[in-house]
């Protein structure tokens, strides 16, 4: 009579509910859930300060795409989500310095990939000194900075599962809203001619870019899907319902990088499609395919988008230029058997004749849109020069114009890094923690090959949310789903995670 009663957990009591505002997205994402840690484990679980950074982590993932509330503000590089990413880092300045906890650094391989691609664009813009250099330098370590709060704030396997849910809901939305536009026949908002083509930018100011975040919610919703199978009807209903919101927002962005890489996308999923466990990927893949042709089909302006691509061999001559009076490059073989289109195939060759002149070091962070507006003018087509696009498309061109060869290792071997390092944070005998990792690895795939013909890598905060994430899964003890909190650091030391 007199026994102590056992203790008891005081989370097992509550219903499992999220914190505001994450709590918006409803009982249906609670399915996506593991099993809150076994008892034993509490100082591997959360507590509300860790609740309150996910929290912050959740509205930075779901107004990421939101880029349109940057006219809400006087300052045109504030946007919604930015404020929240600056709330973000005060919590984590708050933990690191109020409640003195060391902030965690990601595998080896990941922090020095980081830390290289960082350190070249401020070492070229040290020696160069181009005016575009310093916005683009700050963008990307501001999003570096981001990704660390990230790999702070994700400690479970249930935070990664919050965000993908935070990401669907997200794209859902901006997909919907594309869908309208068209229907309707409206703009939220347009800073350059898009009725041209009748192509919808939604919540973006690129409609490619817009076509990059729908591949990017795809492959989130289909690593659910993959991942959780036999999980409930609301469950399957609600990622359904997105991925074809998506899929027809996909369509009328008029992206032909988003439809080719679609196909990209449903490739890579293709081994698991055959796997008997896979019903509800097999289902989500068939909704995204029946969906794009239907759409296609109904929307006239999208068989249209494929009219200005030339026809292989149909190679735009170059004037002479002042410099070396070049008019040709190593790459023009190439170009001459790939369907680019006449935009590209120029700022392609401007790019690979700055690689040619500085193969090294390139000719600095920041130096391509000056380069080819001043000595590389002559690869500009005649009747572009009064209102050129001198902005680089092609990512990896860009890094070899600007940084060279050294460059180019920095941007595969970031690519290496993060491959690596999920590869050995996941264990081969979880089925789910195996298809988390992959669906990590083809969000990082994506992001890079949209990037060879859309650009924007390294100034891309979905790459950085990515990196974070990627850092928290390899950090996690997978057999309780949890990361390792680390212990109170001395006032005196500094050691790290």
């Amino acid at each position: 009579a007199g026994a102590t009663p056992p203790l008891r957990d005081p989370a097992a009591s509550r219903p499992r509910r999220f914190a505001t505002p994450i709590g918006i997205i409803g009982p249906v994402v609670q399915e996506l859930l593991d099993p809150p840690p076994a008892p034993g484990a509490a100082d591997l679980g959360r507590d509300r300060y860790a609740t309150a950074g996910l929290a912050i982590v959740g509205v930075v993932t779901l107004t990421l795409a939101f880029e349109f509330t940057k006219r809400w503000f006087p300052i045109q590089e504030i946007e919604v989500s930015r404020l929240a990413m600056v709330a973000a880092m005060a919590w984590f300045a708050w933990l690191v310095v109020g409640r003195r906890e060391r902030p965690p650094l990601p595998a080896t391989a990941l922090f020095v990939a980081v830390g290289l691609v960082l350190g070249l664009e401020f070492v070229s813009f040290a020696a160069t000194r181009w005016p575009n250099a310093p916005k683009e330098i700050a963008a990307a370590s501001a999003y570096a900075a981001f990704s660390v709060v990230v790999a702070t704030a994700v400690r479970t396997r249930r935070d990664l599962a919050i965000l993908a849910a935070c990401l669907l809901v997200s794209g859902a939305l901006v997909g919907a809203l594309g869908v309208a536009e068209q229907v309707f026949n409206f703009y939220l908002w347009k800073d350059r001619p898009l009725e041209v083509f009748g192509r919808r930018n939604s919540t973006f100011a690129d409609p490619n870019i817009t076509g990059r975040f729908y591949l990017l919610c795809m492959t989130a919703g289909l690593g659910v899907l993959a991942a959780s199978p036999g999980k409930s009807r609301a469950l399957r209903a609600a990622v359904m319902v997105a991925l074809a919101l998506v899929s027809a927002g996909l369509v009328v962005t008029g992206s032909r990088t988003g439809w080719i890489l679609l196909v990209v996308l449903l490739l890579a999923w293709l081994p698991l499609l055959l796997s008997r466990s896979s019903r509800d990927l097999r289902m989500g893949v068939a909704i995204i395919v029946a969906v794009f042709a239907v759409t296609y089909a109904v929307n006239p302006a999208a068989g249209a988008r494929w009219d200005d691509v030339p026809a292989t061999g149909d190679l735009q001559p170059v004037r002479p230029g002042p410099l070396a009076e070049r008019t040709t490059t190593f790459i023009d073989p190439i170009l001459e058997k790939v369907p680019v289109d006449l935009v590209r195939q120029y700022l392609i060759r401007a790019g690979v004749a700055m690689f040619e002149d500085a193969p090294l070091t390139g000719v600095g962070v920041g130096g391509f849109q000056p380069e080819i507006l001043g000595p590389y003018r002559g690869f500009i087509p005649t009747d572009r020069l009064s209102k050129p696009t001198s902005l680089e498309h092609t990512e990896l061109v860009r890094v070899a114009a600007e940084t060279g060869v050294v460059g180019i290792v920095v941007f595969v071997g970031l690519f290496l890094a993060a491959w690596r390092t999920l590869w050995r944070a996941a264990p081969s005998q979880d089925r789910s923690i195996r298809i988390a990792a992959y669906t990590l690895a083809l969000l990082l795939l994506m992001l890079g090959l949209s990037s060879q013909l859309e650009a924007r890598f390294y100034t891309e905060p979905y790459l950085w949310l990515l990196l974070g994430c990627i850092a928290a899964f390899a950090r996690m003890d997978h057999a309780n789903g949890v990361v390792a909190a680390a212990p109170p650091r001395s006032p005196t030391a500094w050691r790290p995670a």
